[in-house]
């Protein structure tokens, strides 16, 4: 997080609704372009992610910092 979104304050939540999971992030950094091309590191979470029938969703539409919203199935 330091080293990607320079942020200095991170929120991370947990919740379970039903038989979903879903974590969100949020952070204070230099956040995300829209047209970012995703190397390997997210492109392979992003893959991971998918392969447990869940979805990951960076919301680029903030002023400042960084918001993804990840959700899976409780296996």
């Amino acid at each position: 997080m330091k080293k990607h979104s320079q942020a200095t304050n991170v929120v991370i939540k947990f919740e379970q609704v039903k038989q979903h999971i879903t974590i969100y992030y949020t952070d204070n950094g230099i956040g995300i372009a829209k047209n970012t091309s995703f190397n390997n590191g997210l492109s392979n979470t992003g893959n991971r992610i998918k392969t447990i029938h869940g979805a990951i969703t960076f919301d680029t539409q903030t002023d400042k910092g960084l918001k993804i919203q990840i959700t899976f199935p409780v296996a």
